[in-house]
C-alpha cells in the first residue's frame, strides 16, 4: 500500500514537472525568434510614414522599405520583394483591401486614408450591393493577409524535427502560397502525422506539441477547415494533462473567422483574447492582432450582415489591455491605421452612392439602404476610433529613448489630425445625403 502511495506521489511531480514544460504556446514555438523585440520600437510610427512608400512607390522612400523588408517581412520568414509585400501588410497597405472592397486597389486606399482627402478613388456597380459572403473567395485572398510565421523552434520528436529541417527549404523569396512552398508544407505536415498517433507521447507532452504544429501548418496552408478541428483537438488534449493552449486558441480563433455563421464575439472572447492575455510578453502578439484583425475587416468589407463596428470594436479594448502596455503603442496604432481605412471606405461608400449618375444605382433600393447603413457605420467608426486615438495618446512614453519619444510624438500628431479629419468630414456627408437625389 505504501509503495502504491508512493508511486502516485511520483508520478503526481512528475506530471507536474511535466507540465511546467510547455508545448501549445507561442514562446514554445518561436522562442528562438530573437531579434523581434529589438525590431518591435522600430515599427512605432511606421504606420503613418509607411504611406511614403506607398505614395512613391516604394521609390522615394528606400531606407523606410529596406527596413520593411529586413524587418517585418523575414520575421515572418520572407525575404527580397516578398518580404516588403508582407512587410506593407502588416502596415496595412492591400491586406485589408485585397478582394474586399472592389476598388482599385489597397495601396491606393490606405494612402488615401493616411492622407486624408475627400477625392473620389473608387468605383462601383451594382454588384457591390448584392455580393455576399464568400468562404472560397476568403480563403483565396487570405493568401495575401499576414499570419504566423513558420515555427523555428526545433527541440522535439524526431518526427517534428525532421518536419522543421523540411521547413527550413522553404523559398524565402516565394510566397507560401507558391506551388513549391506548399509542396514542402505538405510534407511537413506528412512528417508530423507519422508520429502523432504515437500514445507514449502522452507522457510527455510531445503529442500536443505535434497536435499544435499540424494546426499551424494547415493554417499556413490556407486549409482553416482542418486547422480549426486540428487546434480544437489541441486545446482539449491540453487541457485534459494541464497545458497552456495559446497558440492553438489563437489558430482556432482565425480558422473560426472563415465561418459562415461565425459568432465573432464569442471568438473572440473566448479564444482570441484568451490567447492573447496568456503570452502577455509575447513577442508576435503584433503579428497576432494584424492578422485577426484584418480578416475580421475582409468580412466586414463583403457585406457580411455577422460582422459589424463593435467586433473591431472589441479587438480594440484587448489591445488596450493593462497586461499588454509593452506592446501597446505597436497594437493600438496598428488598429488606427485599420480604423482609418474604414473611415475612408465609408467615406468613399456614402461619396460614390450620392453623387453616382449611374441610373441603375440610383434607383436602387440596395443602394439607398447602403448609403444609410455606410453613414452609420461611419459615425460609429468615428466614436470608436477617437476612443481607441484617447487611449493610445495616454499610453506611457517613458520608457522610450529619445529618439524614439520623438517618433511616437510625431506620429500620435498625425493621428490626432487625421482623425479632426474626418470628424469635420461627417458634417459634410450628412449633407451630402439629405441632398442626393438618390430617391
Amino acid at each position: 500500500m505504501k509503495k502504491a502511495i508512493l508511486l502516485l506521489v511520483i508520478l503526481s511531480i512528475l506530471s507536474n514537472t511535466s507540465a511546467a514544460t510547455e508545448y501549445a504556446t507561442f514562446e514554445s514555438f518561436y522562442t528562438e525568434s530573437i531579434g523581434w523585440d529589438s525590431v518591435i520600437w522600430s515599427l512605432i510610427g511606421a504606420a503613418v510614414i509607411g504611406a511614403i512608400v506607398y505614395l512613391t512607390g516604394g521609390l522615394g522612400a528606400s531606407a523606410l522599405t529596406t527596413t520593411i523588408g529586413s524587418t517585418i517581412g523575414e520575421i515572418l520568414g520572407y525575404s527580397g520583394a516578398v518580404a516588403t509585400k508582407v512587410g506593407l501588410a502588416f502596415l496595412g497597405g492591400g491586406a485589408i483591401a485585397n478582394g474586399g472592397f472592389g476598388i482599385v486597389g489597397g495601396t491606393v486606399l490606405i494612402t488615401a486614408a493616411l492622407d486624408f482627402s475627400t477625392n473620389l478613388i473608387i468605383g462601383y456597380s451594382i454588384e457591390n450591393y448584392t455580393a455576399n459572403y464568400n468562404k472560397l473567395a476568403f480563403i483565396e485572398q487570405s493568401k495575401n493577409m499576414v499570419n504566423l510565421p513558420l515555427p523555428i523552434q526545433s527541440d522535439g520528436s524526431q518526427s517534428y524535427e525532421v518536419a522543421i529541417k523540411m521547413l527550413q527549404r522553404i523559398d524565402k523569396e516565394q510566397p507560401l502560397a507558391s506551388s513549391q512552398n506548399r509542396l514542402l508544407l505538405q510534407r511537413a505536415l506528412e512528417a508530423n502525422e507519422r508520429s502523432i498517433n504515437n500514445e507514449l507521447l502522452n507522457v510527455t507532452g510531445k503529442k500536443l506539441q505535434l497536435l499544435t504544429f499540424k494546426s499551424l501548418l494547415h493554417s499556413s496552408l490556407n486549409d482553416y477547415t482542418h486547422a480549426k478541428e486540428t487546434a480544437e483537438k489541441a486545446i482539449r488534449y491540453a487541457k485534459q494533462y494541464g497545458y497552456k493552449s495559446s497558440l492553438p486558441e489563437f489558430i482556432y480563433a482565425l480558422a473560426t473567422l472563415y465561418d459562415e455563421k461565425a459568432n465573432i464575439t464569442e471568438i473572440t472572447e473566448l479564444f482570441f483574447k484568451k490567447a492573447i492575455l496568456t503570452e502577455p510578453d509575447n513577442l508576435l502578439i503584433p503579428i497576432a492582432f494584424t492578422a485577426y484583425l484584418d480578416r475580421i475587416i475582409y468580412r466586414y468589407t463583403t457585406n457580411d450582415s455577422s460582422i459589424n463596428e463593435t467586433h473591431i470594436n472589441q479587438v480594440a479594448h484587448i489591445a488596450a489591455h493593462h497586461s499588454l502596455r509593452k506592446y501597446g503603442i505597436v497594437n493600438l496604432s496598428i488598429i488606427m491605421v485599420r480604423y482609418f481605412t474604414l473611415l475612408k471606405f465609408q467615406q468613399q461608400n456614402i461619396t460614390v452612392i450620392a453623387t453616382s449618375t449611374n441610373d441603375t444605382i440610383k434607383n436602387s433600393p440596395q443602394a439607398v439602404k447602403k448609403l444609410n447603413v455606410s453613414f452609420t457605420a461611419y459615425t460609429q467608426l468615428l466614436a470608436d476610433g477617437k476612443n481607441t486615438l484617447n487611449i493610445l495618446l495616454h499610453q506611457s512614453l517613458d520608457d522610450l529613448r529619445d529618439e524614439q519619444r520623438q517618433k511616437v510624438e510625431t506620429e500620435l500628431r498625425q493621428f490626432r489630425s487625421l482623425m479632426s479629419e474626418y470628424e469635420k468630414d461627417e458634417k459634410r456627408l450628412a449633407t451630402l445625403i439629405t441632398s442626393t437625389s438618390v430617391p
